[in-house]
């Protein structure tokens, strides 16, 4: 059964090689030898992400997301959640268990 994500879950990138080109952001991932290219909205989450031990929350990051764009938070919370649910099945993050 896969998880899908939630606005009170809390996220964690797992740290493959990347870089940052022109407001895009490109993700190796060396086991499965694929590369995966994030648009600069893409890019944002994903540094948002980068945070030291456990994570980021999905609310937070939606936040970010409306402070930062012109977006309504309905919107970005579907978009970020759906970005979100993408990027897992790709295994570029995972979801921390609530403690």
């Amino acid at each position: 059964m896969s998880t899908t994500i939630q606005i009170d879950n809390t996220i964690k990138r797992i740290e493959y090689p990347f870089q940052e080109i022109e407001n895009e952001i490109f993700i190796v991932d060396p086991k499965n030898r694929v590369l995966h290219q994030l648009n600069e909205v893409g890019a944002y989450i994903w540094e948002k992400l980068k945070q030291k031990g456990g994570g980021r929350k999905v609310s937070d990051i939606i936040n970010s997301i409306t402070d930062e764009y012109d977006i309504d938070k309905q919107t970005a919370r579907y978009d970020v959640i759906q970005f979100l649910n993408t990027i897992m099945e790709k295994n570029l993050i995972k979801v921390i268990p609530d403690e």
